[in-house]
């Protein structure tokens, strides 16, 4: 079962490989290697994607803030009265 946050590593991790991807694009969008003319991924294509993940993970990080929030706490109510007899006696 994929939670909440592990499904924001996973984004977070995506987003960090294609920036390095735009990183590599922006230094050489083509190269040629023993007489092989080589190509990059279209760096449009890239940003359009960081962006997409950009939103994505902006919107899990709300969604798991709303998560933390809706948690249940248990609170028990404790006598003052009878707190302070115990501390007295022991």
């Amino acid at each position: 079962m994929t939670t909440i946050f592990n499904r924001i590593s996973m984004v977070r991790a995506r987003l960090m490989r294609y920036r390095e991807a735009e990183d590599a694009i922006l230094s050489a969008q083509s190269y040629s290697i023993e007489g092989m003319n080589l190509t990059r991924a279209d760096l449009k294509t890239v940003q359009n994607i960081i962006a997409e993940l950009e939103r994505e993970l902006a919107g899990l990080e709300r969604a798991s803030k709303k998560e933390e929030r809706n948690r249940v706490r248990m609170v028990v109510p404790i006598d003052s009265t009878a707190m302070f007899k115990t501390r007295s006696i022991t």
